[in-house]
């Protein structure tokens, strides 16, 4: 009986209203002539059911329920999905054994358990079936035990296969401790000691120019070959350009070999270093390593000029010779028509930058002036003030190009530089860290001088702890050319500092002042490149880019979606996190080896903003190959610090006991009732309205209504 008529005072007014709904019904059709009695009778107990109906409804009854919840326990899966887990070994056969020990578990029986299957490499990810293709790159234990357990907090416990080797990522014994369930490790792989040698890391200039030498730096491990010799081999492109030798001394030892190679055409050439492989050599998967140097067209042509002799002279030239990517050529008036060094090119198609220092001189002739004024017209130019520069004279001849203008001769004082904040975003800009405070004082004027129209200012004039307006650091664009300005001298009092901050901070601002004038100013709205030239395949893939609008200001209410297109694959398309201020930025997950194309789309709402496009290259890693000894240690300690067990791979058929003996596989029961009203049913509503509806028919037939 529903809850609310439960007692038998309301059982006995229930059952009166029943008889009460009955007799009332009977009594308004007792005296009704035009009704059969069957109609009456009919008649009276649809209008005595109606009425009890809306009665009942009136006590407020309530139907209980009674349910029973079964809740299985849920057991995590960690899956190692990297390669170091298939190299077949000793008694381990590789893939086989590991299929063998997941089998162990006898994952189908899931009445009364449930199953979490992750895998996890560099990175943990849930698995849509129960097995990994193992072919991961490297292995982060730590992130698949504490990434698991924030994804599944109901988990009892963790069953993680591994071989214990890791190679990214913190150590797992320092922190699982703090796991709160316990894990169970099963070893995969075999402890046993292989003779083998390793290609351990391979070093190479990403960047390097036509017609110099690199060098290209490995790290070598031997493990079991002592008192050996072996060959290392130097290839591009599969053919042996370079070799050299290595004899070991000992059981185990780490050498370290260098090449140094000419670049002789440009583009993304691979590199790699080769051993081939030794009688009783282990494995020959971890002889090799490659690396990519992106040789681009010979280095950057500068001439320098200098009209004065100053110490500053000297320290700016010593920055440039020791730049391998700079080839620089020098020259020097001392007055007269002639120059130290030879003379002024008549070619400007030889010379990618002009630097200018100490122009011009007071004491400068007209012929040389002309001859200097043919190189200006034509190239990028950085010019650098001296004593004996005459900004005014400067002003006069270059006009409106000028960065900045000299409106009168007036003395110098002893500044600092200060950073315009407005343009602290600025590739020049891109320098270390240090207090501009506390750095030597630079000689420069503080008056009679402006920044020219459309310029940027990176560094203005700081006079005795006071800001200025004073520009000392501008920039310009003429057209498809750049203009650079540094307007203070004695430059090389930085460089004497006994503060290393202030050495590497001023030889970096000339660097990027030399390398951002010398290139053709980018007229593209849409700028956008990888963050390397390569990535490993253990890498995260990195893009940045910068988006300005028609107007050239920057576009920071944008969205740039990239499609990255994979041999053999559907192209994967993304969308770049804005960054603010024009910049916006972009990870996507590790790749295979290889070369894939991107393509970038930039737009605000339905307004196509620029596109670009361009390759990013990723390479081989064998970092899953340089050490391939299952860590027993770890996964014992792993175990012990979480209350779970360590097994090896061939005793995985335990698992089942393993986890009873653990008390995780309880079953739990849960009893509760639910209470529906029974006013909540539409039902009732309508077997009411059924019941009044076929009363009015009938009542209708008999000319009552």
């Amino acid at each position: 009986m529903p809850r609310g008529i439960d007692t038998p005072e309301q059982i006995l007014l229930l059952l009166f209203s029943l008889v009460a709904s009955i007799i009332f019904s009977w009594w308004t059709y007792r005296g009704n002539q035009g009704l059969t009695p069957g109609r009456m009778w009919l008649l009276t107990i649809l209008r005595g059911s109606a009425l009890f109906l809306l009665i009942l409804l009136l006590f407020n009854p309530v139907i209980r329920k009674t349910n029973i919840l079964v809740d299985k326990p849920a057991i995590g899966i960690l899956l190692d999905n990297s390669r170091s887990v298939t190299v077949a070994k000793g008694d381990y056969e590789g893939e086989s054994s590991y299929r063998q020990a997941q089998r162990g578990l006898a994952p189908d029986d899931t009445s009364e358990v449930s199953f979490r299957f992750y895998g996890f490499d560099n990175d943990v990810f849930r698995l849509p079936g129960r097995e990994p293709d193992l072919d991961g790159t490297s292995t982060d234990i730590n992130l698949a035990l504490t990434g698991i357990v924030q994804s599944e907090p109901d988990l009892k416990a963790i069953i993680l296969y591994s071989d214990g080797i890791f190679n990214r990522g913190r150590n797992p014994a320092a922190t699982v401790s703090q796991l709160g369930i316990p894990v169970i490790t099963v070893g995969l792989g075999d402890t046993t000691s292989m003779r083998d040698l390793v290609v351990r890391s391979i070093n190479v200039n990403e960047t390097g120019y036509k017609n110099t030498e690199t060098p290209i730096i490995a790290e070598i491990l031997n493990d079991g070959f002592p008192d050996t010799s072996f060959e290392i081999q130097l290839r591009k492109d599969g053919v042996v350009i370079d070799r050299q030798s290595i004899t070991t001394a000992s059981e185990r030892s780490v050498h370290r070999v260098q090449f140094n190679t000419k670049l002789t055409e440009t583009g993304l050439l691979r590199y790699e270093i080769l051993i081939p492989e030794l009688p009783g050599e282990f494995t020959p998967a971890n002889n090799r390593a490659s690396g990519t140097i992106n040789v681009l067209d010979d280095q950057l042509r500068v001439l320098h000029i200098a009209f004065e002799i100053h110490p500053d002279i000297s320290a700016f030239r010593n920055l440039l010779s020791t730049d391998e990517n700079i080839s620089p050529a020098m020259l020097n008036w001392y007055g007269g028509e002639k120059f130290s060094g030879g003379g002024i090119t008549n070619r400007p198609d030889s010379v990618d930058l002009l630097i200018l220092h100490g122009y011009p001189n007071r004491n400068l002739s007209a012929a040389i002036k002309n001859e200097v004024q043919s190189l200006i017209n034509e190239l990028p130019i950085l010019l650098l003030t001296t004593p004996g520069s005459d900004n005014v004279t400067l002003t006069d001849d270059m006009g409106n190009r000028l960065p900045v203008i000299t409106n009168r001769s007036a003395g110098n004082s002893g500044i600092q530089l200060f950073a315009v904040e407005a343009n602290s975003d600025h590739p020049v800009m891109e320098l270390p860290i240090t207090d501009l405070t506390r750095t030597p004082l630079l000689r420069a004027p503080v008056t009679g001088i402006e920044p020219g129209i459309g310029v940027t200012e990176l560094f203005r004039a700081r006079l005795r702890n006071q800001e200025t307006d004073a520009p000392v650091i501008t920039l310009r664009t003429v057209g498809n050319r750049r203009i650079s300005q540094v307007n203070a001298f004695e430059l090389f009092r930085w460089f004497q500092s006994t503060n290393q901050e202030h050495r590497e901070y001023m030889a970096a601002l000339l660097s990027n002042l030399v390398k951002w004038t010398s290139n053709e100013p980018d007229n593209r709205l849409l700028t956008i490149s990888p963050a390397r030239p390569v990535f490993d395949e253990n890498e995260q893939i990195r893009f940045e880019a910068t988006l300005r609008n028609e107007s050239g200001d920057f576009e920071s209410d944008a969205l740039i979606e990239i499609t990255v297109t994979k041999p053999d694959a559907q192209p994967g398309t993304y969308t770049m996190t804005n960054r603010g201020l024009g910049r916006y930025e972009l990870q996507i997950p590790t790749m295979p080896a290889g070369t894939y194309r991107y393509e970038a789309l930039a737009r605000k709402g339905n307004t196509r903003i620029d596109e670009q496009s361009g390759t990013v290259n990723v390479s081989e890693t064998n970092l899953e190959y340089i050490d391939t000894r299952r860590n027993d240690e770890l996964l014992a300690w792993i175990a012990g610090q979480t209350g779970g067990t360590f097994i090896p791979y061939d005793e995985a058929d335990r698992l089942p006991a393993i986890l009873r003996d653990l008390n995780v596989l309880e079953v739990v029961t849960t009893e509760f009732t639910t209470d529906t009203p029974l006013y909540q049913s539409p039902a009732w509503f309508i077997l009411l309205i059924v019941l009044l509806t076929i009363e009015w028919i009938i009542r209708k037939q008999a000319a009552l209504v």
